[in-house]
């Protein structure tokens, strides 16, 4: 599937269900179906009809900017246009056209970004369909047409730069073409999951940390504010006192952040900055513990052998920690940041925190560049052959255009 917009999604049938969405069925495989009138729940069948063509022709008065302007004008609402594989293709040139017109893209940059949406499909979507048309080059075909074909009107010239999908976003943005504050709320949206998946990592280590380790992982945990365990030794009562004395542990212990809600509600809870700045805080302490310790053979045995990842990865974790304190304005956040901040959270970080839903393939061209091989794979997409071309034969002499 690929985003449109805010929660507006181009689909297969099978890519995910679209009963809780406005849906716009244009499938020949399930044009003739009867949806009961429970099958919507929480949605609405808007068109059902044997393919985008048809939609388009039947509803939209033969144009595809109509049908654009219509999921615009409700584009808080969730929306599925579920496609065969051809339309699915057809509809995305359409949109990267209308993208390239708003913000000015050249043709190369257009044709990275569709080949991009094919080869993500052919690698992770474990679709048949996606693979075969992409290996035939049939939904090259298809888009080089809408590109030749299509001229785009503007539709979206007025849409909010924070609206766009992510991936799409963070190109422009390594582009030069929007600003940081463009993308700050998918920003923050980033910056939360990469602290949901520090929590889901270590929470593990933690026990173990508080076992093998038991001075340090206190003083690893807790707030700055607290003054540091200096004794090796003391009693599971000193501990516990500490522990409810501290802003840190005692969330920790007590009232831990429930990262299974939903992400939107986080920044309501005081306890989501509590929790976020003691886990980026540990994994900053950690990998500075690992550096000065070394992390010796002997201790290492007792812990995690992949810990060494750390130390060799110190630079990226240290930039990575700072990049979350500043987009999040978190205890011990920086002013301001010398390095762009996509940069300094990493295309790793992010890639590991996407799922199927985002372009990953676009994520990292964007962000790691590309082989000078692969490079050519999207001139070769684009490039219309010599025995394609229409060529039209100049006016005999003497007659006038």
């Amino acid at each position: 599937m690929f985003n449109m917009w805010n929660r507006t999604y181009v689909q297969t049938f099978n890519q995910r269900s679209v009963f809780d969405s406005k849906t716009i069925l244009a499938d020949s495989a399930w044009s003739k179906v009867v949806f009961g009138p429970d099958s919507f729940k929480g949605g609405e069948l808007v068109a059902q009809e044997l393919s985008l063509d048809e939609v388009v022709n039947i509803h939209y008065n033969g144009q595809i900017s109509d049908l654009f302007i219509e999921l615009l004008s409700d584009k808080d609402s969730k929306w599925a246009i579920v496609v065969g594989y051809v339309d699915y293709y057809k509809l995305l040139a359409y949109y990267l056209k209308e993208l390239q017109h708003t913000f000015s893209l050249s043709d190369e940059n257009l044709h990275l970004l569709a080949f991009t949406f094919m080869y993500n499909n052919f690698y992770y979507s474990g679709d048949q369909g996606f693979v075969d048309g992409f290996v035939s080059k049939k939904f090259q075909a298809i888009m080089t047409q809408v590109f030749t074909e299509y001229t785009a009107v503007g539709v979206l010239d007025m849409l909010d730069h924070s609206s766009f999908p992510t991936e799409v976003a963070y190109f422009l943005l390594e582009k030069g073409i929007i600003p940081d504050e463009a993308v700050h709320e998918k920003l923050v949206t980033i910056a939360k999951m990469v602290v949901a998946r520090l929590w889901q990592v270590h929470l593990n280590d933690y026990s173990e940390w508080l076992i093998l380790d038991t001075q340090y992982f206190l003083n690893m945990l807790k707030s700055p504010a607290t003054a540091d365990v200096s004794a090796t030794e003391f009693t599971f009562t000193d501990m516990f006192n500490m522990i409810h004395s501290d802003e840190y542990l005692n969330s920790m212990f007590f009232t831990e952040f429930p990262f299974f809600s939903s992400m939107d509600t986080w920044d309501s809870d005081p306890n989501f900055k509590v929790t976020a700045s003691r886990l980026v805080g540990t994994w900053e302490r950690l990998a500075d513990y690992l550096v000065q310790r070394g992390i010796d053979e002997e201790w290492a045995k007792l812990r995690h052998v992949q810990y060494a990842e750390i130390i060799l990865n110190y630079e990226s974790i240290k930039s990575t920690c700072a990049a979350l304190k500043y987009i999040l304005q978190l205890d011990g956040a920086p002013e301001t940041l010398d390095t762009p901040v996509l940069d300094m959270l990493g295309y790793d970080t992010l890639s590991e925190c996407f799922n199927t839903k985002y372009n990953k393939t676009l994520l990292l061209v964007a962000m790691k560049g590309m082989s000078p091989a692969f490079e050519g794979f999207i001139v070769d997409a684009f490039t219309i052959p010599e025995d394609k071309v229409i060529v039209i034969d100049p006016p005999a002499e003497g007659i006038s255009q």
